[in-house]
């Protein structure tokens, strides 16, 4: 199946030592993307299959430079996201329920003594 062409990647220790000849689609569900250590590309993290889909093929699926952009952009924080940490950190600071006690860390975060670190 030429549209089915596997590529391994070379000076893994670690090779599959059978592959499937019919190939099936299924629906997985990651915690988030690692990269491997020494590797160009991400995986998922802690995948688990959802369902198996008999009425689709493999070819309707998303490839693997497709699921390389999703990884790539869920690594970043997105701008809506780290606004509104601003605007919730400026909230309780002005709200006096952050205090005198709490300290900017090397990161930028907050640290306070008595409820910990608040990024």
């Amino acid at each position: 199946m030429p549209e089915f062409d596997t590529v391994f990647e070379p000076g893994r220790k670690l090779q599959p030592a059978e592959l499937f000849k019919h190939p099936f689609t299924v629906e997985v569900v990651g915690a988030g993307f690692d990269k491997p250590a020494n590797a160009g590309y991400f995986t998922l993290r802690f995948p688990r299959v959802l369902k198996v889909h008999e009425d689709r093929s493999f070819k309707d699926v998303i490839s693997f430079a497709e699921l390389q952009e999703i990884a790539t952009k869920c690594q970043g924080k997105p701008d809506d996201l780290q606004k509104e940490e601003e605007s919730w950190l400026r909230r309780l600071r002005t709200s006096g329920h952050l205090g005198g006690r709490s300290k900017k860390s090397r990161s930028g975060g907050l640290f306070s003594p008595g409820s910990g670190y608040v990024d």
